[in-house]
């Protein structure tokens, strides 16, 4: 949970908003006189659910905690991050140690430095030779960074003592051992090696297989340490993650050499755990790109239970992700619902991805395209070598085995169907099979005991449901990575809007703010990026840079395709472009800024939709109050015009 979630989660905007106005209590809402301007008829509502303000009077404004504290006091999104942090209890977490800092870069060269050393004895190795015959190209071997450990037990070690490392740091790093007796000497020899990077493309430990068929173990991993941790690392997701967002859908396999052929085929949205089942880390970062996750893995009910057993933890951290659905009796219910569909890749043959590409590279894609959903993989593969006369002990041990890995895999809205077809599957009465399911259920649940989690689980089960539409998420994320990439957009979209303003008749069309963005690390990136714009000591993205703690760089990582510092290198590159290239660049500018325009506008197009709702809802509760009538009047108004300046923005793309 980032530091904005965690205090919405602890102060009620009904409690911080009491300290500058009077509320009173208007049906489920609040209501005052605005405290942003004069009135005599109250037009300022606070909404409790949703933990959100709007004055549908002169200022038209509104928004969430931080907005409302940020205009009544005038302070900047830091300075509200700040106070509101100390109200809420909340710590901010400082940037790191200066000396911690420098002493984990360090790390992070040495592995880059090895890395490269690795890389420079492939040529001519024995390891070279081996790349070959598994069909890799030199191309392919430079972008994965593929490289060659010496037979030898100090090459490593010397090449970097020499450089200045420590044998301390050396050892913390993964790259050597120190023996009983005090010595010091590389943990890869006679390897082909393969860097791991981690999800910004710095490399973070190393993947050693064996070239000799006799030497254990078959494949050697660097150590767990501060920088290399397997339950968050998924091989190649930092090549992989463009692809992943435009497709939305991941394929899981099993081994380096499975992802990088995939790759090389061109099949760039293929990853690989570390040895491990999916955990719930993994489950985390994928399910922010992917909505279709393709398992790859060990095509046997083993290795899916493996990688089941990571899913149901997976399962349980995304449940706080709730949508509301139809239940058996047609009513609407929210529901935990893990945000993937998860499917299962099955190889003909028994192969593994390696095989089955190098061999057939034109019938991966459609395999893709073809896996069956896990639900239905789960019941094909464990009832495969189900005997026809099996006698009803044996299908109910069978139905007892599989039913906790179908009941852990969906929401309850698909749990009675897959019970249904596993009954039918085993010719067993699908009743008791949805009683004994249901009870096992009920079996993992808290008692009545667990008085705060009970409590806790009731909160939640009556909040309203808070979930980011795609869409809306899309927009966010594009908004940012445009403003990321190029500040100065900001201005110039407060600019189109303030023009808006201006011609719906009274309405104030806001500038975008952090409202707009609904995810509490979209908000404080995005108020980084105002402050970024605001000051004029330094570069809006070196300012950045610099302010971009370690609890934000994922959320940064999930809006660019790229990492933060490479995208900043290769924009200090562009100041010595050739004037035909910088021609080119502005052309491409001019489509990006009606692009980012059009964007923008749909994104307020979206904040009044939201206001119509709510002008629908006060009148049921209000009545048809002639504040309320004028208000949502003026904001059909706004709606048609924002819809026409859409259009007038497509045009103008066009024309370009």
């Amino acid at each position: 949970m980032s530091a904005v979630d965690d205090i919405k989660a602890r102060l009620d905007i009904v409690d911080v908003v009491s300290g500058y106005a009077p509320l009173k209590k208007a049906g489920r809402n609040y209501k005052a006189n605005c405290p942003f301007h004069s009135e005599k008829t109250p037009s300022f509502f606070v909404f409790p659910d949703t933990q959100t303000w709007r004055c549908f009077g002169q200022c038209g404004e509104g928004g969430d905690l931080f907005s409302f504290v940020m205009k009544a006091e005038g302070w900047d999104f830091t300075e509200a991050l700040q106070e509101l942090a100390r109200r809420a209890g909340v710590e901010l977490k400082p940037r790191e140690n200066p000396k911690q800092e420098a002493a984990e870069n360090r790390l992070y060269d040495l592995l880059a430095i090895t890395a490269e050393f690795f890389s420079d004895q492939l040529s001519g190795s024995p390891a070279h030779r081996y790349l070959k015959q598994r069909g890799l190209t030199d191309e392919t071997a430079q972008l994965f960074g593929l490289g060659y450990a010496l037979n030898q037990w100090h090459a490593a070690h010397d090449h970097l003592k020499v450089l200045g490392f420590t044998d301390e740091e050396i050892i913390k790093a993964g790259v050597c051992i120190r023996n009983e007796q005090g010595r010091v000497y590389d943990r890869f020899r006679h390897r082909f090696i393969i860097p791991i990077r981690d999800s910004r493309g710095r490399t973070i430990g190393f993947g050693a297989r064996a070239i000799n068929p006799d030497d254990e173990p078959k494949y050697l991993n660097s150590p767990q340490s501060e920088l290399f941790d397997k339950s968050h690392t998924l091989f190649a997701f930092d090549m992989a993650r463009r692809t992943i967002r435009e497709t939305e859908t991941v394929v899981v396999v099993e081994g380096y050499m499975d992802v990088i052929q995939a790759h090389q085929a061109g099949f760039t949205n293929v990853v690989a755990t570390m040895g491990t089942a999916l955990t719930d880390s993994h489950m985390q970062t994928l399910s922010k790109y992917a909505h279709r996750l393709v398992l790859a893995l060990d095509a046997d009910i083993a290795g899916i239970k493996a990688t089941m057993r990571g899913l149901d933890i997976a399962r349980e951290t995304l449940s706080s992700d709730r949508v509301m659905v139809l239940d058996a009796q047609g009513i609407m219910q929210q529901a935990g619902k893990l945000n993937l569909d998860i499917r299962v890749l099955e190889i003909p043959e028994g192969k593994d991805p390696d095989d089955f590409i190098r061999q057939s590279p034109e019938h991966w894609q459609p395999q893709v395209d073809s896996a069956l959903p896990l639900a239905e993989y789960i019941i094909k593969a464990g009832t495969a070598n189900l005997p026809p006369n099996a006698s009803v002990a044996e299908r109910e041990a069978l139905a007892r085995e599989l039913l906790p890995l179908l009941t852990a895999t969906e929401n309850n809205l698909h749990q009675r169907n897959n019970v249904q077809l596993l009954s039918h599957r085993l010719k067993l009465d699908p009743k008791s099979m949805v009683a004994w399911a249901v009870n096992r259920t009920q079996q993992g649940t808290p008692k009545t005991g667990s008085r705060g989690k009970m409590a806790e689980q009731k909160k939640l089960s009556e909040a309203p449901p808070m979930v980011m539409s795609l869409k809306g998420r899309r927009l966010e994320q594009y908004c940012l990575s445009v403003l990321i990439r190029e500040p100065h957009r900001l201005f110039e979209a407060n600019r189109l809007l303030r023009q808006i303003s201006e011609k719906t008749g009274g309405a104030v069309v806001p500038k975008l703010e952090l409202p707009d963005f609904s995810q509490g690390d979209f908000q404080m990136i995005f108020g980084l990026l105002e402050d970024a714009c605001l000051q004029d000591e330094k570069d809006p993205l070196d300012y950045l840079l610099q302010n971009v703690n370690d609890s934000l760089q994922s959320a940064i990582d999930e809006v660019l395709p790229e990492p933060l510092e490479t995208f900043a290198r290769k924009k200090r590159l562009y100041t010595t472009e050739l004037n035909s290239v910088q021609l080119e660049q502005k052309r491409r500018h001019s489509a990006l800024r009606d692009d980012f325009q059009e964007q923008v506008l749909r994104m307020r197009l979206e904040r009044i939709e939201e206001k119509i709702r709510e002008t629908y809802f006060l009148q049921e509760e209000e009545g048809e109050t002639v504040i309320v009538t004028a208000a949502h009047a003026q904001l059909m108004r706004t709606k048609y015009i924002l819809n026409q300046a859409i259009k007038e923005v497509q045009m103008n793309g066009k024309e370009g």
